[in-house]
């Protein structure tokens, strides 16, 4: 079981969710981008 409460403490976590919540947006924004682009 992941012990979420020293996970979220820790500081390493959050250097590399930080990034890949980022990436995750970016992929959404990215799509979305173009299926507008692709409906006009």
């Amino acid at each position: 079981m992941i012990n979420w409460q020293v996970r979220l403490k820790n500081r390493q976590f959050w250097v590399s969710v930080i990034p890949a919540i980022a990436l995750v947006v970016q992929a959404i924004l990215l799509c979305s981008v173009g299926l507008w682009i692709s409906a006009i």
